[in-house]
């Protein structure tokens, strides 16, 4: 179903599910930004994680 389409209340916890996420991707980007990313490969493979959430979450 289409955003416009949903119910008022499924929009709500759908608001609130993606303002979640962007508090732990914001804890996470906090946190990664300590290391090295140019010598650890679990930390580019998170950064490359984090964005594609993040473009997944652009279409609610």
């Amino acid at each position: 179903a289409k955003m416009t389409q949903l119910p008022e209340a499924e929009k709500e916890k759908i608001a609130e599910q993606v303002a979640d996420f962007k508090k732990v991707k914001s804890k996470l980007d906090a946190e990664i930004e300590i290391w090295d990313d140019t010598s650890n490969d679990i930390i580019v493979l998170a950064k490359k994680m984090c964005m594609i959430m993040m473009e997944m979450t652009d279409f609610t």
